[in-house]
């Protein structure tokens, strides 16, 4: 019998036509099988967020820093660099049966900060002093600086859940596909948040923020932009006159 292009006889079969699927593609079967793993599904409806807003131009220096993070001798380095009367008065109460304060920071810091994230930004900015078009260029012939500044901003974020802002936890299959719900939160629950955000804050401050600085030091800007409950934005200014 003959065809035209792709087209098949009429008395010829599909492949797998008739054939349980299993026989016909048992390679999909058994991926699709495999794909079914189980998943524990938290949502949390407070968290903070931290992005740093640097110039690429300490790239190498800033990503050593944040190595440095990851192992706890650093840690416990900078930690030793925090007044314990500091922590003492922020370690909330029912979690004062720590050893010793270094250990129960050390213990937060890797229990709460597992990585961080750098995504890249282009942008451009003027010079300090506003200047019209005529000026600018008499200013770059005269001091070889330009006006306009192109530069690559490297944007560092740190996300940290609050224990204490878990909403819902699943771990039905059927249900971890539906949206969850915030939960009510009562006083004792709102007074917990509170105190559990102020000792995230303390920490990322104390330990990241400090740390961080050191390390950039010598930019004319730096800034940190805050996400949670109440955003914030934070501009270190280098003083004038000052290197």
């Amino acid at each position: 019998m003959k065809t035209h292009g792709n087209a098949r006889p009429d008395n010829e079969t599909h492949p797998g036509q008739g054939i349980p699927l299993a026989e016909a593609l048992p390679n999909c079967v058994l991926h699709l099988v495999k794909w079914v793993d189980q998943y524990v599904l938290k949502s949390y409806q407070e968290l903070v967020i931290f992005e740093f807003l640097l110039p690429l131009t300490h790239e190498t220096k800033l990503r050593l820093l944040l190595d440095r993070l990851f192992y706890t001798d650093s840690l416990k380095d900078l930690i030793s660099r925090i007044p314990k009367a500091q922590i003492k008065r922020l370690i909330p109460k029912e979690d004062n049966s720590a050893d010793t304060t270094d250990e129960y920071v050390l213990n937060e810091i890797v229990g709460r900060f597992v990585g961080y994230s750098i995504s890249l930004a282009n942008g451009r900015f003027r010079g300090p002093d506003p200047k019209s078009r005529e000026d600018a260029v008499k200013h770059q012939d005269r001091t070889g600086e330009r006006y306009l500044i192109d530069e690559t901003t490297g944007i560092v974020r740190f996300i940290f859940r609050l224990k204490s802002g878990l909403a819902a936890e699943k771990k039905d299959w059927k249900d971890i596909f539906d949206p969850p719900q915030k939960r009510q939160l009562g006083i004792a629950d709102k007074r917990k948040l509170d105190q559990e955000r102020a000792w995230v804050r303390f920490i990322f401050w104390k330990i990241f923020v400090r740390s961080i600085i050191e390390a950039v030091n010598g930019e004319e800007e730096v800034w940190l932009l805050e996400n949670g409950r109440e955003p914030m934005l934070h501009v270190w200014d280098r003083e004038k006159g000052r290197a």
